[in-house]
Parts: structure tokens; sequence; C-alpha cells
């Protein structure tokens, strides 16, 4: 085969393999025809590991049979050295689901999953349970009260969960635990960037400060209105969804300018906001369940509002650090149950259904680890399920070595290096999200194979950066001191 001829059934095969990794998993196999040449012939990803083909068997154990290529975007044209010996001899696509169904620690339902930086996974049910193998074996904390609601601190590991009783957390990854001041329901616990404990409540919101020692009401409702969410732009402007019930007058989105001092209604009054999620870009998204139902976006901070899609009753929103969007619905009054997915703001929308056998689904979490969990009413079949793959990774760049950034914690200052020789782009852009994906630092970087970035302007925390290489990003998380 010419190299000429390759290069145009490549391309086809990059094609036909973008198009089918959005439905199911494709194979590519390559096999050693001849025994001439010397160099590599592509560099791809095989089951997540980046390898380099060469003649014989290489460093990586690599032979000259034939060898099955996995992965949503196998190759790239530019990563093509040699085509000599080398051809395309099978492309192989089949379906693979999206979800996975993963075994409870006990027979119940459950009401939250939460993630750390180590990748240590808990989950909320009556006690709380951890996981450290993406939730595929579970074991219980010493927290044995139900938990209904879990925010971790992704700097240092801090857990704090609620319930009925108030308000609880732990320092060491759930060996023991602490009580604070707050002796009331707590409906839903949000950790805001300034280490305050906003805590929602049947009747409003009460501010805690991250010891429990001392707190205020800031919110205040009547006892027919529950706080359902909350969430903090890159502005650290703050939003809460509430939901009215029993004769209330609905519910809507509520903001704060002041880190959580003093709230105003500012959209959507009368609607039963469920959800509330902010892309990178700090469009907000509300999700509403009962009257109303839909997803709605926000370009100003709340103050107008786009009915996006009006067809499902939304429980839950995810947002990824590259603003995919994923929407959790429930099945009620003959409307779809599941998830849907979108990769334009909203604009449009897709169903991920596969593998998903329960379709009241009331939860939806992007942990660190870089799975999607989702959590379904217990009544209507199994409880939980996971991505099968991670919908976020956090690779290490091919081909010009690995993307290393150090000191890895850092105070203001961190080095971002590309060891090997390899030519790179003259420029590279890089970009720093906070841990709920929200973009908070942009640079480009000249192509050398080291610089320093100075991140000064970002509060303490855990963040993840992300590079740019031959359009594909690479990222890994950082914490700032």
């Amino acid at each position: 085969m010419n190299q000429k001829n390759f290069l145009k059934l490549a391309t086809s095969v990059l094609i036909l393999l973008f198009l089918f990794s959005t439905h199911g998993l494709s194979q590519l196999q390559l096999q050693k025809t001849a025994t001439s040449g010397s160099s590599a012939i592509l560099t791809g990803e095989n089951n997540g590991e980046w390898l380099r083909w060469d003649d014989g068997v290489n460093a990586d154990g690599v032979s000259t049979s034939p060898r099955w290529w996995t992965s949503a975007i196998l190759f790239d044209i530019d990563d093509l050295v040699d085509y000599d010996g080398w051809a395309v001899t099978k492309i192989q696509v089949y379906e693979q689901d999206f979800w996975t169904a993963l075994d409870m620690p006990d027979n119940t339902g459950f009401y939250t999953v939460k993630g750390n930086a180590s990748g240590d996974i808990f989950l909320g049910a009556r006690g709380i349970y951890k996981s450290t193998d993406h939730g595929l074996n579970w074991s219980p904390t010493n927290f044995t009260e139900l938990a209904g609601t879990i925010d971790i601190n992704l700097q240092n590991g801090d857990i704090f969960t609620g319930n009925h009783l108030g308000v609880f957390f732990s320092n060491d990854n759930g060996e023991s635990w602490n009580t604070t001041i707050y002796k009331s329901n707590a409906h839903k616990i949000f950790l805001n960037s300034f280490n305050d404990i906003l805590i929602g409540f049947w009747g409003g919101i009460y501010k805690l400060n991250y010891n429990g020692t001392e707190g205020k009401q800031v919110l205040y409702l009547d006892n027919r209105h529950i706080i359902t969410s909350i969430t903090e732009n890159i502005d650290g402007v703050m939003f809460a969804g509430v939901t009215g019930h029993m004769g209330g007058e609905g519910g809507g989105v509520y903001r704060s300018n002041d880190n959580g001092e003093t709230w105003k209604l500012c959209g959507l009054q009368g609607r039963f906001i469920e959800t509330l999620a902010v892309n990178s870009h700090g469009v907000l998204f509300a999700g509403s369940f009962g009257e109303g139902f839909g997803i709605y976006r926000s370009f100003d901070n709340g103050d107008t509002w786009e009915h996006l899609k009006y067809d499902i009753q939304v429980t839950s929103v995810a947002i990824t650090p590259d603003d995919i969007i994923y929407a959790a619905s429930t099945k009620e009054h003959g409307l779809q149950g599941g998830v849907f997915r979108s990769a334009d703001d909203g604009d449009t929308w897709e169903l991920i259904n596969t593998g998903l056998t329960n379709f009241h689904v009331e939860t939806l979490e992007l942990l660190p680890d870089g799975y999607l969990y989702l959590g379904a009413r217990y009544a209507y079949g199994h409880p939980l399920f996971r991505s099968a793959e991670p919908v976020f990774l956090f690779s290490e760049t091919p081909e010009t070595g690995k993307f290393k950034v150090f000191p890895n914690p850092f105070t203001n200052l961190l080095y971002v290096e590309f060891p090997g020789n390899k030519t790179l782009p003259q420029n590279i852009p890089l970009k720093v999200f906070d841990s709920a994906g929200r973009l908070v630092f942009n640079q480009i970087l000249p192509g050398q194979q080291g610089k320093s970035i100075n991140l000064s302007s970002l509060n303490p925390g855990f963040y993840y950066i992300s590079i740019e290489l031959n359009r594909q990003q690479f990222t890994k998380p950082i914490i700032k001191l």
C-alpha cells in the first residue's frame, strides 16, 4: 500500500471511528505485513494507554502480530510517522452501554454520592459508605445515621453531611465524626469558595462557619418551601433553587451577591426548581420538576431565562469542565425518564439510556474520578449506576512526552513541563477550571519545554489544569495551598 492510499484509508477510518464513537466502542486492527521499515507507524490509544508501534517488539511489548486498538478517536493523521509494511486489516464497531449497574452496600436506596480528590467515593444512605475502586466495592464508615446530603472539601478531604438531626463533619476520611451547632433539618449542604457551609432546609438557608461553631439564618421562607440546590459561579455569585409544596407559591431561583449574607428572588418564580448548575463560562442552568417542568438557561446570572426543553421532569444536572451537560429526568406522567446530554450549551439534546434499567432518576453527580454516578428511585428497580467509562479524563500527552506540573500542591507559581525533544506547537492553550468545572484561568503558552504560570489570583482549593495539543485535551488535578 503506498503512502497516498494509506493516508486516504486512514482518513476514512478516522472519520468512521469518530462517528461511531458517539454510539458505541470502535476498534481498528493494524497488522505488520512486511518486515522492512524501522520506525513507528503511528501512536494511538489502546484501552486508555498510549502505545507506539515499532518493528518487532518495542519497549511496550507490542509485537508485529495483529492488534486491536480501542478508543473514542484512535488517532489523528498528524500522528502518522511511517506507513511501510503496515495495513489496516479490519474495522469493527460494536455497541457498548453508556451505563453500568453498581452493587449497593445494602438493600436500600440512597440519597447522594460525592468524591474526594484522592478518588474515594462516599455514598449517603442509611449511613455513609466508602469506595476506593469507582463504586465497585463499598465499606461502611463510622457514620451510621441517615445521610441525605454530602459535600466534600476537595483541598483537604473534609466531609460534611446532614440529616434531620443537623450537620456533621469528618476530618479523617469518615473514621470519626463531629457535630456542629446546627441541630435542625439539613436538606442540602453546599461548601462555597470561602469555606462557608450553606445549609438548605424547609424554610430557608442557614450559613455556618467552617468549624461549625457559629451560624445564622440568611434566607427566610415559609416552611412550605424547600431549598433543593445551591451553587456558585466563577465570580462568587451564589444561587439557590427553591420548590414550593403544600399550597406554597411554587418556587424559583434566588441569588446572593454578598457571599450568602442576603438573598433575593431573581427569576423563574412559581417554578419547582430541583437543580442548578453553572458551566465554565458562567451560563446558569436550572432544572424543574412539576410546575413549569423542563430545563432553563440564563446568560445574565438569572435575570432572564430561556426555556430549552419542555418535555422532561428534570431532577439533576451535571456539567463537565469542558461544558458537556448531563440532565437527569424521572419517568412521570408519561414523560421520558433517564439522562439527556448536550454538547452545545443546551441547544440540542440526545438521550443516553443504554444500560440503564431504572428511569426514575433522581441524582446525577460528576465526581473527581471522572465518572458520572446516577441514583434512581429504589421502588422502581436497581438504584445505583455509573457511566461505563469516565466522561471527563485526566490524561497524559502522547508522543510529546508526559505533561507534568510541579510543585503540586503549590502556592502561587506552577511550572508546566513537556519533557522530550519533540517539536511543540507554536501556541499551547492552557486553562484552569475549579472543582465545579468553571473556567478560572486562561493563557496561551509558547511552544517550549517548560513555562511557569502565576496562579496567585486563585483562592486555595482543588482545580483542574487542561492543556490542548493537536486538537486533544489533556488534564490533571492540582491543589493550591
